[in-house]
C-alpha cells in the first residue's frame, strides 16, 4: 500500500514539474491546529520557486472565541509554517513514510499539485496529523525559471 501510493506521489509530482512557470499564488488552509489563526485560509505566493510571502486570505477567520484570555493573533501568518507546492510534496512523503493509519490524497488533474491531503495517526505515535487543502493556484508574473 505504501510503495503505491509512493508511486501515485512520484507521477503527481512528475506532472507537476510540467507547469509552465515557477511564478504561483495559492489558497491554502491547514486543517489541524489548536487555534482559528493556525487554520485559518491563507494565501501563499512563490516567486521562483521560493517561498516569498504568506498573507491571511480575504475570507480568513482567525478567531472563534476559544482563544485564551489576551491571545494576540498575528498581524500575517508565519511563514514557516507553509510550503511551496514541493515542499508540500515533502510533507506528503514523509507522513506516508511514517506508515499512517489513514490516508486520504487529492490531486489537480491538470497541474498534479495536492490539493487535498488527510494523513492520520493513531494516538501516541511519533507523527502529527498532516491535512490541508489547497486551491486557487494561478501564475503570477515574476521573473523567468
Amino acid at each position: 500500500r505504501k510503495t503505491a501510493m509512493l508511486i501515485g506521489i512520484d507521477l503527481h509530482r512528475q506532472l507537476w514539474a510540467t507547469r509552465p512557470t515557477d511564478n504561483y499564488k495559492f489558497g491554502f488552509q491547514w486543517n489541524v491546529g489548536e487555534y482559528a489563526y493556525q487554520r485559518a485560509n491563507v494565501e501563499v505566493r512563490v516567486q521562483k520557486n521560493e517561498l516569498e510571502r504568506v498573507e491571511w486570505a480575504d475570507n480568513a477567520v482567525t478567531t472563534d472565541g476559544t482563544e485564551p484570555a489576551g491571545f494576540e493573533v498575528p498581524d500575517q501568518p508565519n511563514a514557516d509554517d507553509y510550503y511551496t507546492i514541493d515542499g508540500l510534496f515533502g510533507v506528503i512523503q514523509e507522513a506516508i513514510e511514517s506508515d499512517p493509519d489513514r490516508v486520504s490524497l487529492g490531486f489537480d488533474s491538470i497541474f498534479g499539485f495536492p490539493t487535498s491531503v488527510i494523513i492520520e495517526f493513531l494516538p501516541g505515535r511519533d507523527h502529527e496529523d498532516v491535512s490541508f487543502f489547497a486551491a486557487q493556484l494561478v501564475p503570477i508574473t515574476g521573473p523567468p525559471r
